[in-house]
């Protein structure tokens, strides 16, 4: 299994990195990275990446990190008369996100000149072909060479999902991919999806046909947001138009 997934990130990393133009955040006392990245509305693992850190527990006030600029903040400044629901309505997003989005909880209470992150917002059509058949809705390439599985061209935000029954086995972030997941069926397949940008099971989780597994982050390699879906059986690669979606 880590075989496998060792391989995988080795693989993907091949892949050539579109450079972005970049701006920088001077860290504040008290900041982490964590709390940068919410700020930027960008995901932890592109920070890491952009500025070649192996420990994001260790970092300074006064460091100067690059943040990449083809990911642009979104605020809004909380009026007189709104509420949590009224703005997720007028920004056609759900209070679920926003509170996610600010660490916010359903007994929150905002004042007026507080300023509020939005989410970005991903593609609002969560139908998914062929009863989940793929893991997300979006221009599908196939990868060739070392690596045989799909790359699949989606929008930010957009709903990830299971194309087949199983146990996670691992769920984490790698440099440049955000989270990657692993499922193993009871069969032995292991199916991966990678680039998420946040994620909804963990390790042990068990999941069907149509679970929702995360949400699309946008990938460094791609420079969009992009998905990455393989399976494996006994160590090799299966196709990812014939394995099972049970």
């Amino acid at each position: 299994m880590q075989k496998i997934i060792f391989a995988f990130a080795f693989i993907l990393i091949l892949n050539n990195v579109i450079i972005a133009r970049e701006q920088t955040h001077l860290v504040q006392r008290g900041e982490t990275l964590y709390s940068i990245s919410r700020m930027y509305n960008i995901s932890l693992d592109k920070i890491l990446v952009a500025n070649r850190i192996e420990d994001p527990t260790r970092i300074r006030a006064g460091l100067n990190l690059i943040i990449p600029s083809n990911v642009t903040r979104k605020e809004y400044t909380v009026q007189r008369g709104d509420t949590l629901y009224a703005i997720a309505r007028n920004h056609s997003i759900s209070v679920n996100s926003l509170l996610e989005e600010n660490n916010f909880n359903r007994e929150t209470v905002i004042r007026i000149g507080q300023v509020i992150r939005i989410p970005m917002q991903g593609s609002q059509n969560i139908q998914v072909p062929n009863r989940h058949h793929w893991p997300v809705v979006g221009e599908m390439q196939r990868l060739s060479g070392k690596l045989q599985g799909s790359r699949i061209l989606a929008n930010y935000g957009d709903t990830v999902y299971s194309v087949s029954s199983g146990r996670v086995v691992w769920e984490g972030p790698y440099r440049g991919f955000g989270r990657v997941i692993f499922i193993e069926s009871v069969a032995g397949y292991i199916y991966v999806y990678g680039g998420n940008d946040t994620t909804n099971v963990r390790v042990g989780d068990l999941v069907r046909p149509g679970t929702v597994l995360g949400r699309i982050g946008l990938s460094v390699f791609e420079n969009r947001p992009t998905m990455f879906f393989a399976v494996y059986k006994d160590g090799k690669p299966v196709d990812v138009e014939k394995a099972p979606r049970l």
